[in-house]
Parts: C-alpha cells; structure tokens; sequence
C-alpha cells in the first residue's frame, strides 16, 4: 500500500485524536536532523507527553509497517491580520506603480495582504492573491476594489489598483451554530460541567461538508500599466516546479519581506483558522518550515530558480502552509508567465 494509500485509511482515526490538526507524508525526524525514512507525519497544535494523553489521544508509532512523527506546529491560522514589518532594503507597504509582487494589498475591507504576482488570463494580466486577502474569505462582491497599499498601511479609495475579478469560495467546515436546539443542549452540557468543573464550557460547531484545495482570487487592473511582472527582491517567474520533501523555497512578503524556508510535509491535511468562528479543512496542502507572519498571506512561494511552487495562504510560530501551484492554476485558468 502507497504512503498516500495509508494516509487516507488512517485519516479519520487520526483527526479525531486530542489536539490533532493536521496530516501529511514526510520523512522521520530524529534528534532534530530530518531521517531518509518515509513517515507519516501528525501534525498537532500541542505535544503532551504520552503519560498525559487517554489511551485514545496516543498517535501509535507505526501504522500499516511506516513509522509516524507526531510534530507540533501550534495554531494554524489564516494570514491576514498583519504583523509589524521585518527590516528590508526595500518597502513592502508602501504605494508601488507599476505595482509588483511582494508588496500590500487587499480588498477594500480587510487589513492588509500580498501580493503574489502578476499572472494571465486570456492574455491579459490579472493580480493573483488569496481569496481572505482579495475577497475578504467569501464575503465580497465581483467588481469590488482591490486597494494597494492596503487599508492597514494607509491604503483609500484614492490608491484603487484594481477590483475583484474572481475568486474560489472558501467551504468553511466549522463554524458557530445558530440552531436553537444545540443552544439548548450547551446550556445543559454547562449546567452539568459548572457542578464538576466550574472553568470549563461546552461551545457547539456546525460541521460543514466539503473540503478545500486553494484559498485563491484575481484581481484586473484599472488598467493593464499599472502592473509589472517583478517579485520584489526575487525577480521574474521562470515556470512551476512540483514540491518535494527537502526543497528550498523563497518568497516575498508584505510583512517579512524576502524569506527562505525548505518543503517538510506533502500532501497535507490541515484544519486552518480563520477567526470569528471559521475554520476550512485544506487537502493535498504543502507544509514549508516559519518563513512568514500576517500579512505575508498571498505570496508565491518559489524555488531556487524562481519556478513557482505554491501560494501561501496559511501558518503558525513553527510552519507555513502553501496551496500547490498547479491547484491555483487550474482552478482560476491562469498561466504565470506569457
């Protein structure tokens, strides 16, 4: 049976395991150097010592003949709240005409994100960005305006790029509940608990079917010389590159600027966060080493060699998460390069 055989049949299992978040293939860690062994890699918001965990909750060490690595990578969020800026020899968040890639932008009513890079439809050049940076995650409207910089870095009306063009609606898989029987089952549930634990509540979650593959949207430009097809401090796309395990990856960002990282985990599952309430469940998702903060959500992330790899969507203190490149393309019918 394939790694990606295992992984599938054990998915269930895994994600209903204390703190459990996500679940990909890689290779084995070992004393803080990365194995030549393939594992199966479980990715969990908070390591507890066996000792602390139900029998339950314990990740066995090995299924089906492959060993696993229980990895912790803390809260998975959506990237759109910005961070205070890294020191850079260039300005990310400040006013660019032509604008390039690697800089502030975002819809009208979000703070601020990335842009990734210009890219083409029908041959015409489009900005590529995150559905949450671009469409405000699902809540904005085709044709509304896409500000550069963006709100959070002084972005008005006045410094209107572009508008929405389209975008791949995010299926949120857990959200609050307006049911008014599961309000009254919480209430209940906490009437219960207050007698047994008085600093603990119950909170109920509409699961949503559905999963995800991108977290992506374009915008066009007010008029196609207002774009350059530069990443700042990377230079020009020369093609996509599939990820593999050990790869060397770059990108540039609103908030960090330009970052290296390296590919850990592939064909990843993974809870994202997206706030108030929302969570999205992310399949075949490429998991890099820390390389960004808010704000750096719509960024390319590319090889050595400037071969785009994914489009950064998502991360915590300890990963970063990458949509895969070829998802992004197919999914808005785009190219990168002309």
């Amino acid at each position: 049976m394939s790694l990606f055989s295992i992984k599938r049949k054990y998915l269930a299992s895994m994600f209903s395991k204390e703190n459990v978040i996500g679940m990909g293939i890689g290779k084995k860690v070992s004393s803080n150097k990365r194995t030549g062994e393939d594992s199966i890699i479980v990715l969990v918001s908070r390591k507890k010592p066996r000792d602390q965990l139900s029998p339950h909750s314990l990740v066995p060490q090995t299924v089906d003949g492959v060993k696993t690595d229980v990895i912790e990578v803390g809260e998975i969020k959506a990237l759109p709240k910005p961070k205070m800026t890294a020191k850079s020899a260039v300005n990310h968040t400040s006013k660019w005409r032509p604008a390039v890639g690697g800089i502030s932008i975002g819809h009208k009513d979000i703070t601020a994100g990335t842009l990734g890079s210009i890219v083409y439809k029908d041959g015409e050049p489009y900005i590529l960005s995150n559905n949450h940076v671009l469409a405000n995650s699902n809540a904005a409207s085709i044709g509304d305006p896409v500000l550069q910089p963006a709100p959070y870095d002084g972005g008005k009306m006045d410094e209107q790029i572009a508008t929405l063009h389209s975008y791949v609606p995010i299926t949120f898989g857990v959200s609050g509940t307006s049911c008014p029987y599961a309000h009254t089952a919480e209430d209940i549930m906490n009437l219960i608990t207050k007698l047994i634990k008085p600093n603990y509540e119950w909170e109920l979650k509409k699961l949503n079917d559905g999963v995800n593959y991108v977290d992506c949207a374009l915008a066009k430009p007010l008029y196609p010389g207002l774009l350059n097809n530069l990443i700042l401090e990377v230079g020009v796309i020369k093609g996509t590159a599939q990820a593999f395990i050990g790869m060397k990856v770059r990108k540039s960002g609103r908030t960090t600027g330009y970052t290296k990282g390296e590919v850990l985990v592939l064909d990843t599952t993974v809870t994202v966060d997206y706030g108030f309430g929302k969570a999205a469940v992310f399949e075949n998702q490429i998991i890099a080493g820390a390389m960004s903060r808010g704000g750096d959500s719509g960024s390319l992330v590319l090889d050595e060699n400037n071969n785009a790899v994914g489009l950064l969507f998502a991360g915590s203190d300890e990963v970063t998460i990458l949509n895969p490149i070829e998802h992004v393309t197919s999914a808005l019918g785009i190219s990168l390069t002309l």
